[in-house]
């Protein structure tokens, strides 16, 4: 059936080639609009060679996704933009391209659903001070009370916040053991944890190997998600 969505700036819109559709001015503002097209043989691969097999690009049912990006995110955008203007029929800057807009809706599977002022602090919880103490980070940041951070995450997500910085302090630790030499012991502390067990469990749930083995073994075939 028809479907009409009111599109607000930073909005990004994955339509199914399957799917009719077009644009309308809701006002007489300045608008402007990128529109990408790429073939269902390039999805399809690349549903085959990144994809999971219960979360593909598309979701189960292939409908058409929106997600709207903050702020950073737009600049992240435009500067990936401009980069593949740069050079025009470059085959490899057009993938890279196309794959950074999917990265896009794959994160927007975990924190998507929250409020833009939510999701700008978040994303600024990548250094080890922050880490250590990311409710100071965030209330500073959004101005708002730690309960309502919590509910406002819970509402959006289903999730506790506790289980949403676990999530971004492991990515961060999983990043530096596979990326430099650090200690796990100094990996543990810097991404926030001062009780090493807990963050071996942690670590262990959910990328099913521990630490110490992710730096010995160096899977290749791992990423930090």
């Amino acid at each position: 059936g028809k479907q009409r969505e009111i599109l607000f700036a930073g909005d990004m819109i994955l339509v199914h080639p399957e799917y009719a559709h077009a644009f309308e001015a809701a006002g007489a503002g300045d608008c402007a609009m990128v529109n990408l097209a790429f073939s269902r043989e390039t999805l399809d691969f690349i549903e085959q060679r990144y994809g999971k097999p219960d979360s593909p690009v598309w979701g189960t049912a292939r409908k058409t996704r929106c997600s709207r990006l903050s702020p950073v995110e737009m600049e992240h955008f435009r500067a990936a933009m401009e980069n593949l203007l740069r050079h025009p029929g470059s085959r490899l800057e057009l993938d890279a391209f196309l794959l950074e807009i999917l990265r896009i809706f794959a994160r927007a599977d975990n924190v998507g659903k929250l409020p833009l002022w939510l999701r700008e602090a978040l994303s600024g919880l990548e250094n080890s001070a922050q880490l250590r103490s990311p409710w100071k980070w965030l209330v500073a940041q959004t101005g708002r009370t730690r309960e309502h951070i919590s509910r406002s995450m819970k509402k959006a997500t289903g999730r506790t916040a506790t289980e949403i910085i676990n999530e971004i302090r492991l990515r961060r630790a999983a990043n530096l053991l596979r990326l430099t030499r650090m200690p796990v012991l100094a990996a543990c502390y810097d991404c926030g944890y001062s009780n090493v067990g807990h963050f071996y469990r942690l670590f262990k749930k959910k990328y099913g190997v521990t630490p110490r083995r992710l730096r010995l073994e160096g899977d290749p075939g791992f990423l930090p998600g």
